[in-house]
């Protein structure tokens, strides 16, 4: 256990990003999707890093580096915060997509959301 609170401890910054991803994803896509979004972006996250730090597929070849993270979690070589950042990071990209995209909003008139 202790690995994990140091890996939470020494990342504040990837805490706050799953923090505000936990309060704005559900009220935007329902809490289900933001499971599911999450999830799978972790997992797809942990694979990327897993295959480029073996392979250099898709990202090149580079390393973890362990004595730069000491007393901290590890999963097959790649320290976790890594792939919890791609899920938050990747949502907040397609959610400004999705407002800088969206029809501008005109008092007077209604919007249909697709």
């Amino acid at each position: 256990m202790e690995p994990l609170f140091n890996t939470i401890a020494n990342r504040p910054y990837v805490i706050a990003v799953v923090i505000v991803f936990w309060i704005l994803a559900p009220l935007e896509i329902g809490g289900r999707r933001a499971l599911f979004w999450f999830a799978s972006g972790t997992v797809l996250g942990w694979l990327s890093e897993f295959a480029s730090t073996r392979t250099g597929f898709p990202f090149g070849h580079y390393a973890y580096h362990a004595h730069l993270f000491p007393d901290e979690l590890w999963i097959g070589g790649v320290p976790p915060f890594a792939s919890v950042s791609f899920a938050a990071l990747t949502y907040f990209g397609y959610s400004g997509a999705i407002t800088l995209l969206a029809p501008p909003r005109r008092p007077g008139r209604h919007v249909i959301a697709i």
